[in-house]
């Protein structure tokens, strides 16, 4: 009964615990990534970020940054609440990002993940052989 218990409890915490990040495709520098997700959560230069402001129900808000080396960088934040708009904190979106590229950090380069925290998902997906 204990052993079985422990199983349960153990499948239940693994399920909770999914790798939020890419293992395939494009890779960028993860402090390229940091540097324009700041630039969209929190502006730039006197100009909104795509981040910035209110999310309705269920809104996407997607960003894209033409890079080098005919790379490009596609950033999503999504409000998953199914009743409220809400207004993300600048600085908590850019922390979040952050803590996502701490996590699919592999020796200073990324493929990107995606991660829901609060309410919040947030995606970072480094593509190449185009334009956004």
């Amino acid at each position: 009964m204990k052993t079985a218990t422990f199983a349960a409890i153990l499948g239940a915490t693994l399920v909770g615990a999914a790798d939020p990040c890419y293992h395939d495709g494009s890779r960028l520098p993860t402090s390229t990534i940091r540097y324009h997700a700041q630039r969209a959560c929190e502006g730039y230069d006197g100009k909104r970020g795509a981040f910035q402001g209110t999310f309705a129900v269920k809104e996407a808000k997607y960003a894209c940054v033409n890079l080098e080396g005919n790379q490009y960088l596609q950033m999503w934040v999504t409000n998953e609440n199914t009743n409220f708009s809400f207004d993300l904190n600048d600085k908590d979106c850019t922390k979040e990002f952050n803590n996502l590229m701490n996590t699919c950090n592999s020796n200073g380069v990324t493929q990107g993940g995606a991660v829901t925290v609060s309410g919040w998902r947030f995606r970072a997906d480094p593509a190449s052989g185009g334009r956004c």
